[in-house]
């Protein structure tokens, strides 16, 4: 059986934060690992409202009070809508466990480069191969 407390752990770290935006040269930070029953919290918001709302939950949650205000507070124009995406990419993700990175300031554009395939010649392998050498071809045993 787990036992839990309500009682803070007066010797429990603060999590690890990364940069995530700066507004005017103050930078702004969200936890590298997101406490577990904030993640399942996330989840049922999804389930339960919707992914626009669980995501704007997710970003004040990650972001703190102070900083999501300050965020919110920004003119329309200072975020294009590819900015959001990449701040809520890494905000939500972070939430379903993913190790998302922060986005770099100079995005490189251009579609990302295709991984490389191994060759194949387009060929089968002998149906003895694939079915073993006793069973006749067209047949499973």
């Amino acid at each position: 059986m787990l036992e839990f407390t309500t009682k803070p752990d007066p010797t429990a770290k603060q999590p690890e934060r990364d940069e995530l935006f700066s507004i005017d040269g103050k930078a702004y930070t969200i936890p590298r690992e997101m406490r577990p029953l904030d993640m399942a919290n996330y989840t049922y918001l999804v389930d339960t409202l919707g992914g626009d709302s669980a995501g704007l939950w997710a970003l004040q949650r990650a972001l703190g009070t102070e900083a999501f205000s300050a965020f919110m507070d920004l003119p329309p124009a200072a975020v294009s809508r590819e900015d959001f995406t990449r701040i809520m990419t890494v905000v939500t993700g972070r939430f379903v466990g993913l190790a998302t990175e922060v986005p770099s300031p100079d995005p490189k554009p251009g579609p990302a480069a295709a991984p490389e395939m191994a060759e194949d010649d387009a060929t089968e392998p002998p149906d003895e191969v694939v079915w073993g050498a006793s069973s006749p071809a067209g047949t499973v045993s």
